[in-house]
């Protein structure tokens, strides 16, 4: 193999690395694990689309407790209980549970996050 090949591959092997470093996406410099479960619960909001099923929804939030009701309900975050969303929801016409929903109800509107501690029964 020529030298000239040999520098061509190493300049390529260096470029593939160098360019694949930039490509995924890391935790800034300085950031606390704090601010990386933020981070993660924000990503989990964003996912929460019109039309996201309520058995989806529960994978990462759990309902905050207090009053609420199927068709409003208030989660939380479940790596840190503190962030809230609050969801409403389209109702499961088959379903006749007033409280409880059904995993089959679909989001329909989604706040911003919020921190608050939890509601208190």
């Amino acid at each position: 193999m020529s030298t000239q090949v040999r520098l061509r591959v190493a300049l390529a092997a260096f470029f593939l690395v160098f360019f694949q470093g930039l490509a995924v996406p890391q935790q800034p410099a300085g950031e606390s694990q704090c601010c990386s479960v933020v981070r993660q619960a924000l990503d989990a909001i964003g996912r929460i689309k019109k039309d996201t099923k309520r058995a989806d929804i529960e994978k990462e939030f759990i309902p905050d407790g207090g009053i609420y009701s199927r068709s409003r309900t208030v989660y939380r975050f479940k790596l840190c209980t503190y962030i809230k969303v609050q969801i409403s929801f389209t109702l499961d016409p088959k379903y006749k549970g007033f409280v409880d929903g059904s995993p089959i109800d679909t989001a329909n509107s989604v706040s911003k996050p919020y921190i608050e501690f939890g509601a208190a029964d």
